[in-house]
């Protein structure tokens, strides 16, 4: 999915498999700078960006890695969900 954003993935679906992501999706709205998960919380969720952009930041004792910057059809959490393991960023 190279060069592809979630939403232009989509219009490669099938009408049946568009259903099924959306009776697994959940819509939420946040505001300016709310954290839609912490460093150490459970990978239970995936996330798509709709509308506007969220910041994911590293924590480091070392050293501080500049934050990255996802905005529409980029997916976060992915790894996290897939693996079973805890987060290991905020995004806000």
């Amino acid at each position: 999915m190279l060069d592809q954003d979630f939403f232009s993935y989509c219009t490669s679906l099938r009408l049946l498999e568009l259903k099924a992501i959306g009776e697994l999706s959940r819509v939420r709205q946040l505001g300016e700078g709310e954290v839609i998960y912490s460093t150490g919380d459970p990978g239970d969720a995936l996330f798509i960006i709709n509308r506007g952009v969220v910041e994911v930041i590293q924590p480091s004792a070392q050293t501080s890695a500049p934050a990255a910057y996802l905005s529409r059809g980029d997916v976060l959490g992915d790894v996290e969900t897939l693996s079973g393991l805890p987060r290991k960023h905020l995004a806000r």
